[in-house]
């Protein structure tokens, strides 16, 4: 169980028919800390082959589409990437600067860098994009326990 099912969660989210870029990503990184932190050694084998390939396939993607499309997503922003150090405020402006060049062919207006500027800080013009976020999550989140209700007593 431990070593199929992250792969057939993964596997189901990216052939859903809404399935989009920060999904990729979020959910690669589900996998690699799930077969990164199996602590027994049930199959030491599988689990180095499922890290490694995951490694091998991270190495051939557009990675930084995909971490912006992560970060533009406001229900992540750049939270999944809190811990690295790459990822600063003059890191994210060059990242979109650079996939600005490479999508319109030329430099990135300043009303990008600002605007990046004030949504990650969730600034007053971005606040209700904030608040609609939360709606929706708390939205899920009673969702999700309606299901387990229904599964518990089997209605």
């Amino acid at each position: 169980k431990n070593l199929l099912e992250p792969i057939a969660l993964m596997t189901n989210i990216h052939q859903a028919a809404h399935s989009k870029p920060e999904h990729i990503l979020i959910s690669f990184g589900f996998l690699y800390y799930c077969y990164s932190r199996i602590g027994d050694d049930t199959d030491l084998v599988a689990q180095n082959a499922v890290l490694e390939s995951a490694e091998h396939h991270w190495g051939q993607v557009d990675q930084e589409v995909l971490i912006t499309a992560v970060i533009i997503n406001p229900l992540y922003k750049d939270k999944p990437f809190s811990n690295i150090p790459l990822i600063t405020c003059a890191g994210l402006m060059s990242l979109f600067s650079c996939l600005w060049k490479h999508f319109y062919s030329g430099m990135a207006p300043l009303k990008l860098f600002t605007d990046l500027d004030n949504y990650l800080k969730s600034s007053p013009e971005f606040q209700p994009l904030d608040i609609y976020t939360q709606i929706l999550v708390s939205h899920a989140n009673d969702q999700v326990m309606l299901l387990e209700l229904r599964i518990v007593f089997q209605v």
